[in-house]
């Protein structure tokens, strides 16, 4: 029988199809929009948390055995609260059509908070105030990963969401070293 043409195999296809599916998901202006916006945001978080300890140190002249405990709660507490409370509160938004005024208006919320730890008189009143600046700041995070899902082409709303948060980890892992 004559030679056949050589078929690609259907695993060649379907990462053909999945990689053409990528490219119209990071062409979409939307999607970048989120992604880098919420990116931006993760690097000047990122930064801070790396720069606690040394702000400890010399500001407040704490020790590790003062500060290191502090923040291993403030941090991740602040993180939970901001991004469960936002969840929470971004549903009840969302269903009266307001889910905007929670991501900017968090992230507006956070900044003069964050200040107030910086300049805090002493360093009690410092990580107060970090734990409710870092809750605010966080409350980004689970509107953004919805919001991904919504601006994502048809079909690729968990591959949205996987890329948003790789894009996000990398940029933002890399604020430390940028700032």
């Amino acid at each position: 029988p004559p030679a056949a043409a050589a078929a690609p195999p259907p695993e060649a296809d379907s990462l053909a199809q999945s990689l053409a599916k990528l490219r119209v998901l990071v062409r979409t202006p939307a999607f970048l929009a989120l992604t880098f916006s919420a990116a931006f945001n993760d690097v000047g978080s990122w930064a801070l948390v790396a720069w606690q300890a040394t702000f400890y140190q010399r500001v407040f002249d704490l020790q590790p055995d003062v500060y290191a405990p502090l923040l291993a709660v403030v941090i991740p507490v602040g993180g939970i609260v901001g991004g469960v409370g936002a969840g929470l509160c971004g549903d009840w938004l969302t269903r009266v059509g307001a889910r905007g005024l929670l991501t900017s208006g968090a992230n507006l919320a956070a900044a003069p908070v964050i200040a107030v730890s910086l300049l805090a008189p002493d360093y009690k009143q410092s990580f107060a105030a970090l734990l409710v600046g870092f809750a605010l700041s966080e409350a980004w995070r689970a509107p953004a990963a919805i919001a991904v899902r919504d601006v994502s082409p048809p079909g690729l709303g968990s591959t949205g969401s996987a890329v948003h948060l790789c894009i996000r980890n990398l940029v933002g892992g890399l604020g430390p070293l940028a700032v």
